[in-house]
């Protein structure tokens, strides 16, 4: 608006009762306890005549500003549709055909995942980095084009609403909630119809949501393999084949110790863990180490045994949970610990 030139000015004529003049378009501004109005007309040569209240001169603007004064609601309408915050929500649910998605806060305001389908559920610990991730990256969506600002039933069927290919349903800790709709009404594959509910809005976002929607659990799974509460007081690494093992010092705390210590993966794998190794991406990995934790609990000793295969490269190392029959990569500073020790029992 304030961008616009005008043509030219002209002259108020003598006999011209401006007040009489049926204008077309009315532009109010406020601001400094001033009010200023500004009438506006569409002239036979498509060119626009202006005029304020507080001057009597006339001016001409081009044909193409009244392009600007139309459909505000939706040209200063925000961009961003998702503004979801890990600290406000108390869980969201992403449906897709007969799977649902859950991620959730428990009581103690710790992250977990489920995946539920006809065949049954799976629920694990969720990593709160991986988390605010998803929330960055679906919140950095931008709509492209509103399509509409008030939801009917004609428009409820002609976008699908009633059977949309993602849903997502989510409830903040204040109890609020809201769904989002999404469809697919063109031939892109990233051009999306949305649809927030409670906004009664569908618009065209331009965004990967078979990607980001399509969630597998494992990739939220907390990568810590070891209980939240265990204190470990043992660490062992033996050789499958020839039985000969070797203890870890536990009694100088090093950064190489302390990865060990706070064992993790870097990644899960969507594999089978088999009791002698594992198939991954159709190579079969066969288990050539067990490293076993124990606590120092003496109410309650546990402990925890985990297969590994032989170093794969400079930056590959497969393992096995028994228990959870989950198999993992390790981060490369616990390859590297555990290279040494492997040597040794070899």
């Amino acid at each position: 608006l304030i961008s616009a030139n005008v043509v030219k000015f002209e002259k108020e004529e003598g006999n011209q009762n401006s007040e009489s003049t049926n204008w077309k378009a009315k532009l109010e501004i406020s601001g400094f306890n001033q009010t200023e109005i500004v009438n506006f007309n569409l002239n036979e040569d498509e060119t626009i005549t202006g005029k304020t209240q507080s001057i009597g001169t006339r001016f001409i603007l081009e044909k193409d500003f009244f392009s600007l004064l139309n459909d505000w609601s939706t040209k200063l309408r925000s961009r961003t549709i998702f503004q979801f915050s890990s600290s406000n929500i108390q869980n969201l649910e992403v449906i897709h055909e007969d799977r649902t998605i859950l991620i959730s806060k428990n009581s103690d305001q710790n992250w977990k995942i489920s995946e539920s389908n006809s065949s049954g559920e799976t629920v694990m610990d969720a990593d709160q980095d991986k988390i605010q991730s998803f929330f960055r990256e679906i919140n950095s969506a931008t709509v492209d084009q509103f399509l509409a600002t008030s939801i009917d039933l004609k428009l409820k069927e002609e976008f699908k609403i009633e059977d949309p290919i993602y849903k997502i349903n989510y409830m903040n800790s204040d109890s609020s909630s809201n769904s989002f709709y999404f469809t697919r009404t063109r031939d892109t594959e990233q051009m999306w119809t949305v649809i927030d509910q409670n906004q009664s809005v569908i618009c065209l976002i331009e965004k990967d949501f078979n990607k980001l929607l399509d969630i597998k659990p494992l990739t939220f799974r907390h990568k810590s393999l070891l209980p939240k509460d265990f204190n470990t007081s043992n660490i062992i690494i033996s050789n499958n084949d020839s039985n000969s093992s070797l203890t870890f010092d536990l009694s100088r705390i090093s950064k190489e110790t302390q990865s060990l210590l706070n064992f993790s993966a870097e990644t899960f794998i969507d594999s089978t863990f088999l009791k002698d190794g594992t198939w991954v991406g159709g190579d079969w990995i066969p288990w050539k180490y067990n490293l076993s934790f124990s606590n120092s609990d003496m109410n309650n000793s546990q402990r925890l045994d985990f297969q590994l295969s032989e170093r794969k490269g400079a930056t590959i190392w497969y393992g096995g949970d028994p228990n959870s029959k989950l198999i993992f990569k390790l981060p490369i500073n616990t390859i590297d610990e555990i290279q040494k020790a492997a040597s040794q029992v070899d």
